[in-house]
């Protein structure tokens, strides 16, 4: 949602609270509890990331540029001050007493409920994937029909050279946090650039999986690394002189 569809990580935050949101308003007119607890259990998962990619990911990206280690601390601090909340004021505490209805009826309405939630986010997700696949394929050909590409890819050349830059100075820790921009760059543009030529589109993806693979590896060599960066910047520089949408 947040890549791939190009909805950002803090709108698709708000789109998963929104659920959440739903769940809870259903629960209260009578969604089986159970169920209920499960679904909002399950969305705190995408929630919990969008917020942390928000809050990390560089503003290039669509973060807040604060990185891992504060982003850790902001979650922990926020941890700590709920589970303090809890504690002090018991108000998680169940002090009702349970009321059991006829099992077969409880089982029953939780089927059918079950079958309701279930079709009902099917449905909700497929048509709103359809909807933005199609919305970003249209941009897509409105963007390769009105102007050209050339600054799309000089754009990943020059993440590359910066990357290659930082590998030719031995800090390989910095061009893996490097790298990780034109991954996110790329996935972004998918939808835009992959309509235009598909043949050139997997030529650069092929290059730039090299090069992800090279510095991700749990040992990175350096002279690998470069020689791979080096290729991609080669790939994008051909690209770009043959004039991408008239290939």
């Amino acid at each position: 949602m947040a890549e791939t569809l190009r909805f950002g990580y803090f709108v698709t935050g708000i789109i998963v609270a929104i659920v959440i949101a739903l769940v809870i308003v259903t629960w209260r007119f009578g969604l089986n509890e159970i169920l209920a607890f499960w679904i909002a259990y399950i969305m705190t998962r995408p929630l919990g990331a969008s917020i942390g990619d928000f809050l990390s990911q560089s503003s290039s990206s669509g973060g807040l540029g604060l990185g891992p280690t504060v982003t850790s601390a902001i979650f922990l601090i926020a941890i700590l001050l709920t589970v303090s909340f809890l504690s002090i004021t018991k108000r998680d505490l169940i002090t009702r007493p349970f009321t059991n209805a006829p099992k077969r009826r409880r089982r029953s309405t939780a089927l059918w409920q079950i079958a309701l939630a279930l079709s009902t986010l099917v449905i909700t997700a497929g048509l709103g994937y359809y909807w933005r696949h199609n919305e970003l394929q249209h941009q897509a050909v409105i963007s390769s029909s009105t102007a050209s590409p050339s600054g799309d890819w000089s754009n990943f050349r020059k993440i590359a050279k910066d990357t290659l830059n930082l590998v030719q100075k031995s800090d390989l820790q910095a061009a893996t946090l490097r790298v990780k921009d034109l991954e996110t760059a790329w996935d972004n543009a998918q939808d835009r650039l992959k309509p235009i030529n598909p043949a050139k589109w997997f030529l650069v993806d092929k290059s730039i999986d090299n090069v992800l693979r090279q510095l991700r590896a749990q040992n990175p060599n350096p002279t690998t690394s470069k020689t791979s960066l080096e290729s991609l910047i080669t790939t994008l520089d051909s690209i770009d002189k043959d004039k991408l949408p008239n290939s």
